[in-house]
């Protein structure tokens, strides 16, 4: 999809060809008929709709992550601030979509998901970068193709939250 991902949109949202391509952008919550927010500022996310609950464990993480993997992509919504993130630095804002999967027209050969997180090597402004996240800074994963997944109220961060 074409414009960087800003803070809460997915990569696949970014100018570049790659779907897992990532820039900072405005939230892809936001509906297209509200106004964009102001430069600088970020919407608030509203993603309850996908199931909210509380606060995610790592294996709760990762099955659902292992499950929507098998026949789709991901955008795994996250804290780039949080303790183990491994992201670009223009990356740290209130929170950061990835677009992941294991059957991208552009594949991510080294893309790992396990007990502590997931990582791989991921273009940024078309320039490769590893990332690392690890499950405790991820508060959302939606299945790109159907529009499923899951989000844990309880592990947004205060920047991102809707007030």
């Amino acid at each position: 999809m074409p414009s960087p991902p800003t803070a809460g949109t997915p990569s696949a949202t970014a100018l570049d060809p790659p779907a897992h391509e990532l820039a900072p952008t405005a939230s892809s919550a936001a509906s297209s008929a509200e106004p964009a927010p102001p430069a600088g500022a970020y919407a608030c996310l509203d993603l309850a709709k996908f199931g909210e609950t509380g606060r995610g464990t790592a294996v709760e993480k990762r099955q659902i992550a292992d499950a929507l993997l098998e026949d789709q992509s991901v955008e795994i919504y996250f804290d780039p601030n949080a303790t183990g993130v491994v992201v670009p630095a223009y990356l740290h804002e209130p929170h950061v979509v990835l677009q992941i999967g294991r059957h991208m027209a552009l594949p991510i050969p080294d893309l790992r998901i396990d007990d502590v997180g997931f990582s791989g090597t991921l273009s940024f402004r078309r320039t490769p970068f590893e990332v690392h996240v690890p499950w405790s800074a991820v508060f959302a994963i939606i299945g790109v193709d159907v529009r499923r997944g899951r989000f844990w109220k309880g592990d947004v961060p205060a920047a991102a939250a809707c007030r």
